[in-house]
């Protein structure tokens, strides 16, 4: 029995250091792997908040230009484009005389 004993334990030694190498344990991780997934999870972090950032930046942007097209000061607007209609129908040139006349004729004299 003694042989067989022996025979068993050489044959469980030989399984052990097959090829000078140990056998994986459960435990064991691939640091290769978990670094290049832990690289590629980085890559694709930034490139996501790289994105969102450049979403946003569209969206403020395109928001700003709304809100400029917008009239904000709807009398002084409205006041500015009468005026230039007035301008645009005659030379837009006139003599303090004719300036004066056309200014009581309107108002009146006080």
């Amino acid at each position: 029995m003694t042989d067989t004993t022996v025979n068993q334990t050489e044959t469980d030694a030989g399984h052990a250091g097959h090829g000078g190498h140990e056998k994986p344990r459960y435990d064991d991780i691939n640091v290769t792997t978990v670094v290049i997934v832990g690289f590629i999870s980085a890559v694709i972090t930034v490139l996501t908040i790289l994105f969102v950032k450049g979403l946003l930046s569209v969206w403020v942007g395109k928001y700003e230009r709304m809100r400029a097209d917008e009239v904000v000061n709807m009398p002084a607007k409205v006041q500015v484009m009468e005026q230039k209609k007035q301008l645009e129908g005659g030379e837009g040139i006139l003599s303090i005389e004719e300036a004066a006349e056309k200014v009581l004729s309107k108002y009146g004299s006080n």
